[in-house]
């Protein structure tokens, strides 16, 4: 098999994941595919006119763009608050630009998730910079799903281990044949293998870039390169997959491809409604009797100053659509905008009480969303966490990526709501009569967000202090232990 042919499961997947990142990305791309989304008026007619007519119907549509917002509120509702991250003390200088392309570990994360919403799968490679760099370091590398063409997983030891993974790269280069501003699109695919893993060590990790030989067509090996750590190769892939459910390497279906699908039939209702207010909006003049006009001109103008001369019996008017056919059109638009909320965007939909909500009432209305996101971030935890470890131990001094303390955490109080004034004061009256400790009622504030962000309970109160606002704690006195007197042992004279 050659090396760009991928496999049975990616190509049933292909079409999924272009519908739902081209309704992610708007109406422009949905209108470039055509006919792929929005079916010809009449299939069966292909003469010049019906097409100057698909595409008079094509340019009426409007995406109502459900997924790209579901997309950016789900995302948003993932990293409201800043993620905490642990880093090893050479990770803490990468983390601010942990791609080499002047993006942070946080806005990496960011696009991961995105990724994971729209697709379902994405994977992080982490390579170590070679070209000038004065000290080589460890960066991130991102494929989408359509980029990971292919893995191979072997049973070693009881546990299943990646031994092999087909990357589809594009790279902008200097076209050979053309001035010194043309630049050209070339494809080439990294294969990232893991060889000898029978041997004592767990193999050598290596990878080979193929490029497409000009001569005969196929892609053919042009480079191997041998990733070493202190002049020794690794012994694993520092590749990791992303699903919204977990780290596993099989494809998965995205988890807003319905919504994607209904974001498409409501794309096509909302053309076919317009196309028809096209023709029944404008009132259409009609005239029966007609002699001319006042000029005798031949064509019947409309405005003022001009007569119409009818014979007798003749009249005029306009026509006007009085159907329900588009009503049903609005109905039905109405009905799948409801969907879209239900599927996931729920951001969509506006709440038509007015009353306020407890925070009870608001976490049991959000329970399945949190649900779903929570699995999402916690799989985006985990293989950040591989990640951030594979890094670390690179540049580190630990012997396993595992010994490794680097971690990321996000937040999973996605719909938490602010503490009430009447709530902070009952906590305060609880503080002040000694039912719970100064921390616990600072941890009531935090959880309640009324506390500045990044100050502790021990900040807080000597900031207090310093102000005069408090007394500082009381020290627990140490009792000094009572000197027991020394007694000697009395003998009992012997009778």
């Amino acid at each position: 098999m050659p090396v760009n042919e991928p496999p049975q499961s990616y190509t049933d997947n292909a079409p999924i994941w272009r519908k739902c990142r081209d309704v992610y990305n708007g109406t422009e791309a949905v209108k470039e595919a055509g006919e792929l989304y929005l079916p010809r008026l009449d299939p069966n007619d292909n003469s010049a006119d019906a097409r100057r007519e698909f595409d008079s119907y094509l340019s009426r549509g409007v995406l109502y763009n459900s997924v790209g917002r579901t997309v950016a509120g789900l995302s948003g509702l993932i990293y409201q608050k800043e993620p905490t991250l642990t880093l090893t003390p050479p990770m803490e200088e990468h983390a601010l630009d942990i791609s080499l392309a002047d993006e942070s570990l946080t806005q990496f994360a960011m696009r991961l998730t995105r990724e994971v919403l729209i697709t379902g799968r994405c994977g992080v490679l982490v390579d170590m910079a070679r070209q000038g760099e004065a000290k080589p370091r460890p960066f991130w590398i991102a494929y989408t799903a359509e980029q990971i063409i292919g893995y191979t997983a072997t049973r070693i030891g009881g546990d299943s281990t990646l031994t092999r993974v087909i990357l589809k790269e594009t790279l902008e280069e200097r076209d050979p044949q053309g001035d010194e501003f043309t630049q050209v699109a070339v494809t080439q695919y990294r294969v990232l293998n893991l060889e000898d893993v029978e041997e004592e060590g767990g193999g050598v990790y290596r990878q080979t870039i193929y490029r497409q030989n000009e001569n005969v067509g196929d892609f053919v090996p042009v480079e191997t390169i041998t990733p070493l750590r202190r002049d020794k190769p690794l012994n694993f892939i520092p590749f990791s997959f992303f699903s919204s459910t977990g780290v596993r390497p099989e494809i998965q279906r995205p988890p807003l491809a319905d919504l994607a699908e209904i974001n498409l039939a409501h794309y096509r209702e909302s053309t076919d409604l317009a196309w028809g207010l096209h023709y029944t909006a404008m009132p259409q003049p009609w005239a029966s009797g007609i002699q001319g006009t006042a000029g005798d001109v031949g064509d019947l103008v409309i405005g003022p100053s001009t007569i119409w001369l009818l014979s007798e019996g003749g009249n005029a008017g306009y026509l006007e659509f009085t159907g329900q056919g588009l009503g049903a059109l609005r109905q039905s638009l109405q009905d799948l905008q409801q969907l879209m909320a239900t599927l996931g965007a729920r951001l969509l939909e506006t709440d038509p009480s007015s009353h306020a909500e407890t925070a009870t009432a608001v976490r049991m209305k959000n329970a399945g969303e949190n649900a779903t996101v929570s699995t999402l971030a916690a799989a985006i935890e985990t293989g950040l966490t591989y990640v951030m470890r594979w890094h670390g131990w690179w540049v580190g001094l630990e012997e396993e990526p595992a010994d490794s303390d680097a971690q990321i955490v996000l937040s999973r109080d996605y719909f938490a709501t602010r503490m009430s004034a009447e709530d902070a004061r009952q906590a305060m009256l609880m503080w002040q009569s000694g039912a719970i400790s100064w921390s616990t009622f600072w941890h009531l504030l935090e959880q309640g967000e009324w506390t500045k962000p990044d100050v502790t309970a021990e900040e807080e109160m000597a900031e207090l202090v310093a102000e005069g606002a408090a007394q500082p704690p009381a020290l627990p006195v140490e009792e000094e232990p009572e000197e027991e007197e020394a007694t000697l042992p009395v003998e009992e004279p012997e009778e």
